[in-house]
């Protein structure tokens, strides 16, 4: 072994040292907490595990590819459950993918731009949040990197057999040709789409590869059709069981891509041109002024490269196009994979239109991102050899430099996440954490003094039935009322008592707190001592009674007079019976006469009866002389899934209509109902006798001046 040889070995050696303590540094607590991602994972390999079912694809919490799953019920089986073991299969898996990006980057060009592209790889702040998050996402680059090597090292090495030995058995010549590399890579291109969504892309990559092989470097190219057509038919059989899954859901194929795409109506606004083109213009700034402001993936803001390493970035993106303009056969053919991995690699975050650039939709460009910068300083390192006089002393000088600059690399990477990304409050903001402080407290002492024994316990999140405290808090899980205080705020059944906990990721709506009159007990405090939950107590009370119980009206008139002279409405006493399903007790409303651009805030009063199993949502409108309809509220932020069995709850529904600034003066009529979600069927209201009447109920008239 040569002392060049052993020197690439031994700082080949050091990067992944460093790739690794950088990922698994205090990895148990930073960063704090299980995002639900990860919670969702953690579960499903639980279920696994429990022998519950084994898919190609979990459709469970909108879907997940299977692989990242699988290998993390492994590590779950020989560790057991927490933390540390979800995000150890992540920091796994991007140790791995430095080494490949050495691997890979060697095979393409040579030794020494493997070697930076890998030490850039190891101090990247992007992989570096990416391989400590238990986020499926991660492993997406470390199945393209061995497809995309085993393709290379196959075309690259013809019938190796051959030229070692002419006397070897079938058995030896199989293994020692390069029908091996073709196979695997086959392999490996159908297992990236095991991986991610944004993968989808990845086979146009290595199609386009192969046709620049056959464009570039024909005469060799044409010798490896058989293996070739090998590897396409291996790749058919690996994605055959999650193509089969994908033809009979293709939901599941364009999952949420579809709704975010840059062509539905929602995000292009009639023009997908301008749309794209505003795409492809953020994500051109993400390499060095502005990036991914998601703090799941990033430091808000923060673009990929800093000043140095992005404009070495740039440089070798230039160095490599021209290189694949004046290069020819196979090396014309590695130049241009790299602009073309990024172009394809980039196109599932260019094609949607939320929030770009969105780090996670674009990971499929690691590592090709960081050869650029290696392929700089390996052509400065090659220059100075070249051109300089005393070019020993010059290139140790430079050696050294280069130590520094990884050096400085390293220090800012761990300062960027380590004191900065993980010390910053918004961190556990878009991280989503706030339910493991609501799982801490669940299973404290503060709770069983707080709780009342056989109480109900009621939960107000925008998230409902969330993950992590169904990972971290099984046993209280399941008898959870989910509902969001801002627009609703159920009450137990008389001589009931309950527990509330608020999030204040969606403040409660003060008129419900207010009607409920619940008794404040305490407030959660985050690591940065910020509010983040607040516990109330309902004790076993009679339900609040709403300030308007006079009689309503119902009709199936179209139009509206005032004063009613046709006597076209029919007067109901309350409550009002809807199918048997619940009772309309009253309401409570701020005004009776209010000025255009206002907003009339009503609180629904209703008895639940029963648990249907149908969800179902409240109206309010506003209408004018004509029955059209000026304003209008749709809401029940309590799903009756979560309605107690039994019945005898009390819900508050908080309906705001907002008035149109142009809304003319007059008497308008209210009008609400409950209608079938999925349907749009409203529920009917009884008379005394159960007999339907009408399929809405009029409340007092409203003045507009």
């Amino acid at each position: 072994m040569s002392f060049r040889y052993f020197k690439f070995i031994l700082l080949a050696l050091i990067t992944i040292i460093l790739a690794a303590f950088l990922r698994l540094y205090k990895l148990a607590s930073v960063p704090f907490g299980w995002h639900p991602d990860e919670a969702t994972k953690a579960l499903m390999a639980r279920d696994v595990l429990a022998g519950k079912y084994l898919p190609v694809f979990f459709s469970a919490f909108t879907g997940r590819e299977a692989l990242f799953v699988y290998l993390e019920t492994v590590f779950v089986a020989l560790m057991g459950e927490g933390i540390f073991v979800g995000r150890l299969l992540s920091a796994f898996i991007g140790i791995l993918t430095v080494a490949l990006t050495y691997a890979t980057s060697k095979e393409l060009f040579n030794r020494r731009i493997g070697l930076l592209a890998a030490a850039f790889m190891a101090v990247s702040l992007w992989h570096l949040i990416a391989s400590r998050n238990g986020y499926r996402a991660v492993i997406q680059p470390l199945v393209q990197l061995p497809a995309i090597y085993l393709l290379f090292r196959g075309l690259n090495s013809p019938q190796r057999a051959r030229r070692k030995s002419t006397n070897l058995s079938p058995r030896s010549l199989w293994l020692n040709s390069n029908w091996l590399y073709f196979i695997g890579a086959g392999f490996f291109l159908g297992l990236t789409q095991y991986t991610y969504t944004a993968v989808r892309l990845f086979p146009f990559l290595i199609v386009t590869i192969v046709l620049l092989a056959f464009l570039f470097d024909f005469q060799n190219t044409r010798r490896h059709l058989p293996q070739l057509a090998v590897t396409a038919l291996t790749a058919f059989i690996v994605f055959l069981p999650l193509g089969i899954y994908f033809w009979q859901n293709p939901d599941a194929f364009f999952g949420r891509a579809a709704q975010i795409s840059i062509f539905s109506p929602a995000w292009a606004g009639g023009d997908p041109g301008a749309r794209l083109w505003q795409s492809i213009k953020e994500t051109a700034r993400m390499w060095t002024v502005w990036g991914d402001i998601n703090f799941r993936f990033n430091i808000s803001g923060e673009p990929v490269f800093g000043l140095l390493d992005g404009l070495l970035f740039y440089a070798g993106l230039l160095l490599a196009l021209w290189r694949a303009w004046r290069s020819h056969g196979r090396k014309r053919v590695a130049y241009l994979t790299l602009p073309l991995w990024m172009l394809i690699m980039l196109l599932p975050m260019i094609l949607s239109a939320e929030s770009l650039p969105y780090y996670q939709r674009a990971i499929g460009v690691l590592p090709a991102v960081y050869i650029f910068p290696a392929i700089t300083l390996d052509a400065g390192l090659k220059a100075l050899k070249k051109h300089a006089k005393d070019h020993k002393t010059v290139l140790q000088f430079a050696n050294i430099a280069v130590i520094l600059t990884f050096a400085w690399l390293t220090l800012r990477t761990f300062n960027a996440y380590f004191n900065i990304w993980h010390q910053t409050p918004r961190n556990d903001d878009d991280r989503r954490v706030a339910m493991v402080y609501v799982a801490e407290f669940l299973q404290s002492d503060a709770y069983l003094q707080t709780a009342v024994i056989n109480s109900d316990l009621y939960l107000s999140t925008q998230y409902m039935q969330h993950p992590t405290l169904a990972l971290l808090a099984p046993e209280i899980y399941d008898g959870i009322h989910w509902f969001d205080a801002r627009q609703s705020l159920p009450l137990p059944p008389p001589d009931t008592a309950a527990t509330y906990i608020l999030l204040n990721e969606n403040e409660p709506q003060p008129a419900l707190l207010s009607a409920a009159a619940l008794q404040h007990i305490e407030t959660g405090l985050d690591r940065f001592e910020r509010p983040v939950f607040s516990v109330y107590r309902w004790e076993s009370a009679a339900p609040p009674i709403p300030s308007d119980q006079s009689p309503a009206a119902w009709s199936w008139a179209t139009t509206f007079e005032a004063g009613d002279p046709q006597g076209l409405s029919n007067p109901i006493d309350l409550p009002v019976n809807f199918e048997d399903v619940l009772l309309f007790m009253g309401h409570d409303n701020d005004t009776a006469v209010l000025s255009p651009g206002n907003t009339l805030a009503f609180t629904l009063y209703w008895q639940l009866l029963q648990k249907p199993d149908r969800q179902y949502t409240f109206f309010a409108h506003l209408l004018d002389a004509d029955g059209q309809v000026i304003a209008g509220f749709d809401a029940n932020d309590y799903p009756t899934s979560f309605w107690n069995p039994d019945g005898g709850e009390t819900l508050l529904s908080y309906m705001p209509l907002w008035i149109p600034p142009e809304t003319p003066p007059g008497e308008y009529q209210v009008e609400i109902g409950v209608y079938h979600q999925a349907s749009g069927q409203r529920l009917s209201i009884w008379n005394k006798a159960e007999t339907a009447v009408a399929d809405r109920l009029l409340l007092a008239p409203i003045m507009i001046e």
